[in-house]
């Protein structure tokens, strides 16, 4: 469980206590003097340190909730920015297992279900596709997932300092599940199956592992599509999209 900072300021927690007990033992030395002026008056210090610290604490649940609110502010902003990149990749992602060859008005969180992985099982991804050059679907999709992968990082570099702890985790865990997933070295192991006398990775286990690859990677992005839906203003969230098909005479994306 993560402990809540109880001051924001460097240093006060450290000055709370150590007026704390100023007080408090100046508190205790009033009630041991016999003279009642001098008890009088170690007692109103005692209870002006007090009030020191009880000051000290508003100021700083002040400047707490200001500069929240301000990274608050700033975080939206970020997420604005990223809202098209990410839109685009579930988009992306929806279309691969949309062979229907018509557009489709799908919701975000009905995307990812046994209907598409079963699609993408029957994927052959050295398949040449319907995209700008007709470059095979393992191609674009390791530069799609390539570019994904630049936009997240250039939003962390931008805004790491004042971004939610959380928000930074789930950006680092969806950049690590694309470093780690073969999305982005279909070529590679295409090659170097080929160089094994091995036909390479075509028929339905490629499709299959494609499809556990993406399973996998469903989790965290979902995730990142529900922390930017809440933190954006309503009417900005990713909720319903409009899906292009893989068979059409051309995609988009």
């Amino acid at each position: 469980m993560k402990l809540k900072k109880i001051v924001s300021v460097p240093n006060l927690g450290m000055s709370v206590i150590a007026l704390l007990l100023l007080s408090a033992i100046v508190f205790v030395i009033s009630l041991c003097i016999t003279n009642s002026w001098w008890s009088g008056f170690m007692a109103g210090l005692a209870t002006e340190i007090f009030g020191i610290v009880v000051t000290l604490l508003f100021v700083d649940f002040v400047l707490e909730k200001r500069d929240e609110s301000k990274r608050r502010r700033i975080e939206v902003i970020a997420f604005s920015q990223m809202r098209k990149d990410l839109q685009s990749h579930i988009h992306f992602l929806a279309m691969l297992a949309n062979v229907s060859g018509e557009d489709r008005n799908t919701s975000v969180n009905e995307i990812f279900n046994d209907e598409y992985f079963e699609e993408i099982s029957a994927l052959d991804i050295m398949e040449r596709s319907n995209y700008v050059l007709k470059a095979p679907w393992c191609d674009i999709i390791r530069e799609h997932f390539m570019r994904f992968h630049r936009q997240i990082s250039e939003i962390l570099d931008r805004y790491i300092m004042v971004l939610d702890i959380d928000t930074i985790d789930l950006l680092e865990e969806v950049k690590s599940s694309v470093n780690h997933s073969i999305m982005v070295r279909l070529r590679e192991l295409q090659k170097a199956m080929e160089d094994f006398g091995v036909s390479g990775l075509k028929g339905p286990k490629a499709g299959e592992l494609l499809a556990k690859q993406l399973k996998e990677y469903a989790s965290p992005l979902m995730k990142l599509v529900e922390r930017h839906n809440t933190v954006t203003p309503a009417g900005e969230q990713i909720d319903k999209i409009q899906v292009g098909s893989r068979k059409a005479d051309s995609v988009y994306f």
